[in-house]
């Protein structure tokens, strides 16, 4: 929370952009850039020199292959194949959304730095504020009832983004974007649930890689999308994705709270390993 606000009060007040207006110069918002390299350096030497990883280094190294071990889940149970493809939609707002929709409030919805600053904290509020009574609601009511709601009022934040006229509503827009990233911790909740404790590492992995490479593909097309066919088409390709993909295949699966994986369809894995 204190990032955007502290963004929006540096570039006021130390870079001089205009209040109401955005910054316009690339040399305004570089210094921005500057403070997440300091930060993330020092995270990097914090996590070099005093993540303790002792305990963790009797593990037996296996060579495998990513690409065979995610198709290998996916033919073990069909449950894993949906998921992959909820990770695809799931990854979307990686490269389609969360790039484009300051520069869309800004360009499109005429948002003021000071505007953009308060979603940004408005996102990161409803994160903190939000994520932990989520988490226990999922505990205790299930997973995909959790999860469906998340992606639902994520989903409504984006059609407020495209509908209002009005530059106040894109704070209640900004509240409700932080549902995603709610979202992409229930999610990860669901995905470890569906394959046995011992495949958990792998599918992780599968999942990452898979995701990863279809965010690389929705970013190079998003920026084609955004210049030529129209910015709003973004939003409108993503939000039918969850409505058409994601939510029906959410419903299809079962409730992985209660759900106990049948290790035996993934005993190939653990025979290859």
């Amino acid at each position: 929370m204190i990032g955007p606000a502290f963004a929006g009060w540096f570039l006021v007040n130390v870079m001089n952009v205009p209040e109401g207006t955005s910054p316009t110069d690339p040399n305004s918002i570089k210094p921005l850039f500057l403070f997440c390299l300091v930060l993330t350096v020092l995270s990097l030497l914090l996590v070099v020199f005093k993540l303790d990883v002792s305990h963790l280094g009797g593990a037996k190294r296996v060579k495998r292959n990513a690409f065979k071990d995610a198709v290998d889940m996916m033919k073990a149970d069909k449950n894993c194949l949906k998921w992959i493809i909820m990770t695809g939609v799931n990854r979307m707002p990686t490269a389609m959304i969360i790039p484009y929709l300051q520069l869309y409030a800004a360009e499109v919805k005429g948002a003021s730095t000071e505007e953009l600053a308060i979603m940004t904290t408005c996102t990161a509020l409803t994160a903190l504020t939000c994520g932990y009574f989520v988490g226990i609601m999922a505990d205790k009511y299930g997973r995909k009832i959790v999860l469906g709601s998340t992606i639902v009022l994520y989903v409504a934040g984006l059609v407020l983004l495209l509908v209002t006229k009005n530059t106040v509503m894109l704070y209640l827009v900004g509240i409700l974007a932080g549902f995603q990233e709610i979202s992409m911790v229930v999610s990860g909740s669901v995905q470890h649930e569906l394959v046995p404790g011992w495949a958990r590492g792998r599918w992780a992995g599968a999942n990452g890689m898979i995701g990863s490479l279809i965010a690389a593909v929705v970013a190079a097309a998003a920026g084609v999308i955004y210049d030529t066919i129209g910015p709003q088409w973004l939003f409108i390709i993503y939000i039918a994705a969850e409505l058409v993909i994601r939510l029906p295949l959410l419903v299809s699966l079962p409730e992985t709270l209660t759900y106990k994986v049948n290790e035996e369809n993934f005993q190939s894995l653990l025979e290859k390993a």
